[in-house]
């Protein structure tokens, strides 16, 4: 899975820009803008293998799953990566 990891304001802001550029009607145009938006986005992704995402994460069928500020601690560390099952704690379902 693609995740994009919001943990600073400029992560904020990429992500905005991609929300706003994917929701343009003309097709080649879209495609067109998410392409120069690609290396900022992908700067804030990262692939997680399917046992390690949270099921909760996981709903929807968009290219590219989003965690909060919030929900990212639960599954990621930014100094280590992503977390075990075993190491992320018992947790309630976080809104991103």
């Amino acid at each position: 899975h693609s995740v994009f990891i919001d943990y600073c304001d400029d992560a904020t802001a990429i992500w905005s820009k991609y929300r706003e550029k994917a929701k343009t009607a003309d097709r080649w145009e879209r495609k067109k803008e998410l392409r120069k938006l690609r290396p900022k986005l992908l700067q804030y992704v990262v692939q997680f293998p399917d046992y390690i995402l949270p099921e909760e994460f996981k709903e929807g069928d968009a290219p590219i799953i989003y965690l909060g500020r919030e929900a990212y601690p639960v599954c990621y560390d930014l100094t280590t990566g992503y977390k075990k099952a075993e190491e992320q704690p018992k947790h309630q379902a976080v809104q991103c």
